[in-house]
């Protein structure tokens, strides 16, 4: 491939770390309005909830219950 693509793929990638998700604009609201311990408490959360997502991605489970009829009846 050619470096302009790798280049590419680079820039829109950092662009996307950078850019802040609604889980980060909660966080920063919830720190904002109510103080650093209420913006801890859904940042614990929200990091907890990928941690289990990945560790279920990674040992296959996702994969199981997208192709399970019962949780996706669709």
């Amino acid at each position: 491939m050619e470096l302009t693509i790798y280049l590419s793929f680079i820039a829109v990638s950092l662009l996307l770390i950078i850019a802040p998700g609604p889980d980060n604009i909660f966080v920063m609201a919830q720190s904002i309005s109510y103080g650093k311990k209420e913006g801890i408490a859904p940042a614990c959360g929200l990091c907890s909830g990928v941690t289990i997502h990945t560790l279920a991605a990674s040992i296959g489970l996702s994969a199981i219950w997208y192709k399970s009829d019962i949780a996706f009846p669709f």
